[in-house]
C-alpha cells in the first residue's frame, strides 16, 4: 500500500486519497480491522496526513448474522433489524440474506430508532482502529445472493445450494402467503423480479411498515 502511494509520488501523479475495500476487514466482518494484513495502519494514516492525503474506507451496510458480534446482538436486543414477512417465527423473524465472504447477513431497519446509534457506534469503533477521513457505504441497496430473502427455515448449508439462490427457490410457490416476495406483472426485463438479489418487497419494518 505504501509502495503504491510512493509510486504515484515518484511518477508525479496527483493523489488526493487512498481507498481501502474489504481487505482491511477482519474476516470481512463489519467495523473490524485485519491487524495481520495492516499492522501499521495508523502510521500509514499519519504519513498520508503529512502529505495532505486522505484515507477512506469501504463499509458494509449489512451485519453478519453472528451472535458473537456486538452490533448484531445490539440490533437484535433493540429490535432494529428488518423482519421477514415470510418467516416471522424463524430465527427471531429477522430477514436473512447471503453475501460472499460474510455468509448469513441481516440489515438494520432505518425506521427503527436504535439503528442510527448502532451504526454510529460501529463507525466510532472503526475510527479507533483506523483513523479514517471518510467512508463509502458499500452495497447500501441491501444486495445479497438470494432473491428477497434466503429460506432461513432450512438446515445448515442451504446457503450454498445453487437451487436456493438466483431467482429459483421460491418459484415453486404460488400462494402469496408462502412467498418472500411479490411476483409483480410489470417487472423490467424478461426474467428478473424487482427483488432480484436484493430486499424482499414485503419485508417488514418498524411499526409493521412493509
Amino acid at each position: 500500500m505504501s509502495d503504491n502511494v510512493n509510486n504515484y509520488t515518484a511518477a508525479g501523479l496527483p493523489l488526493d486519497g487512498v481507498w481501502l475495500s474489504k481487505s482491511y476487514m477482519d474476516d470481512s466482518y463489519e467495523f473490524s480491522l485485519n491487524t495481520k494484513a495492516y499492522p501499521s495502519i495508523k502510521a500509514f494514516k499519519d504519513t498520508l496526513k503529512s502529505q495532505g492525503k486522505h484515507l477512506l474506507l469501504s463499509v458494509n451496510e449489512g451485519l453478519a448474522s453472528n451472535n458473537t458480534r456486538k452490533y448484531y446482538n445490539n440490533a437484535v436486543d433493540q429490535n432494529a433489524l428488518i423482519k421477514s414477512t415470510a418467516y416471522p417465527d424463524v430465527e427471531g423473524g429477522k430477514l436473512t440474506q447471503k453475501r460472499k465472504n460474510i455468509g448469513k447477513t441481516v440489515f438494520l431497519d432505518w425506521f427503527a430508532p436504535a439503528s442510527k446509534d448502532i451504526f454510529a457506534d460501529g463507525l466510532n469503533d472503526l475510527h479507533k482502529l483506523v483513523p479514517y477521513d471518510g467512508i463509502c457505504l458499500d452495497l447500501n441497496e441491501v444486495a445479497g445472493e438470494c432473491n428477497g430473502e434466503c429460506p432461513v427455515q432450512q438446515t445448515s448449508g442451504f446457503l450454498d445450494d445453487p437451487a436456493l439462490v438466483n431467482y429459483t427457490w421460491y418459484f415453486s410457490y404460488k400462494d402469496q402467503e408462502n412467498l418472500s416476495t411479490y411476483n409483480l406483472p410489470f417487472v423490467p426485463g424478461p426474467q428478473f423480479n424487482l427483488d432480484n438479489q436484493t430486499l424482499s418487497l414485503n419485508a417488514t419494518h418498524n411499526n409493521s411498515l412493509t
